[in-house]
Order: structure tokens, then C-alpha cells, then sequence
């Protein structure tokens, strides 16, 4: 064998043990359980801009906003002088888009119950109230045009939703 040969095989057999001895690196992830509140009274902490349009975002799309994304919102939400009303337009347009995961109006229909309180755990993270599952499950039985945004519309707008 020449010098050359030799290397090669140096490096050939440099590689397939540096190809065969790399560890595997498997990456888990779980979901954690999120202690509910007992009452809204117990949320004491306003959410800041950025806490505000990101946990609205992971609420109505089930995944983490990106930082591009987040960047944008906040821009156009510290841009406005009225708070309120940039609140309502970014609520009203998250909730308009298809990708928004809000259930259904026949599973709201079929179940308003579970619907209420799905919906409380999700966005306000507490149950609600039995006064509040009460009005709103015979809101949504008496009234047929009530749609799932619209519960969702009232939830995400209210003082409660601001405050964690």
C-alpha cells in the first residue's frame, strides 16, 4: 500500500466511525397541564401588548405565533392611540380567518354545554360560573342565529381576557 492508500483508508475508516458513533438526539415534547383558576377575581396581572396578541393568537390557532408575525401585530398595535379599538379589529380579523379553530355552530348546537365550557377553559382558563354556563347555554338555545365567533367575540373582548 502506498502513502496515499493509506490515507484514504485512514479517512474512509475515520468516517464510518465518526458516522456510526454519533449519538442520536431525540427531541420530546409535552403538553403541560394549566391549573385553572377558581374564580376571575384570582387574575390580578394585565397582560402586556406582546403577552395580549401572542396568547390570543395560540388561543384561536393552537400554535405559538412567530416572532415575524408578532412584530407585525404589535407594530400595528401600539401604532393606535385607541386601544380598544385596535383590540376589536385584531379579535374581529384572527376570528374571520379560516385557520382560526373555532368549533363549529353544529357542535355548539348539539352540545352547548360542553361548548361553554370548552370555551371558558380555553380562553379565559377557568370554568365558568354556573350563572355564566346558564346565560349562555340559553342564549345559544334561544337564539339560532348565535354563532360560535360570536361567543368566542364576547369572551376575547371582555376586561377578563386581558388579565391573567
Amino acid at each position: 500500500m502506498n502513502t496515499s492508500s493509506i490515507k484514504i483508508l485512514a479517512i474512509a475508516i475515520t468516517m464510518a466511525f465518526g458516522v456510526s458513533c454519533k449519538r442520536e438526539v431525540t427531541k420530546q415534547y409535552a403538553i403541560e397541564e394549566v391549573e385553572l383558576y377558581t374564580s376571575a377575581s384570582e387574575k390580578k396581572n394585565l397582560k402586556t401588548d406582546e403577552q395580549f396578541i401572542s396568547i390570543l393568537y395560540s388561543d384561536l390557532f393552537g400554535t405559538a405565533i412567530t416572532n415575524t408575525k408578532l412584530q407585525e401585530l404589535n407594530q400595528a398595535y401600539t401604532s393606535m392611540g385607541d386601544k380598544s379599538l385596535i383590540i376589536d379589529i385584531l379579535i374581529k380579523s384572527m376570528l374571520a380567518d379560516p385557520a382560526a379553530q373555532v368549533p363549529t355552530k353544529a357542535a355548539m348546537d348539539a352540545q352547548p354545554e360542553s361548548f361553554v365550557e370548552t370555551a371558558y377553559k380555553t380562553l379565559l382558563v377557568r370554568n365558568p360560573t354556573k350563572q355564566e354556563e346558564w346565560f349562555l347555554v340559553n342564549q345559544i338555545e334561544k337564539n339560532k342565529t348565535l354563532e360560535p365567533i360570536d361567543i368566542y367575540y364576547t369572551i376575547l373582548t371582555s376586561d377578563e381576557y386581558r388579565y391573567y
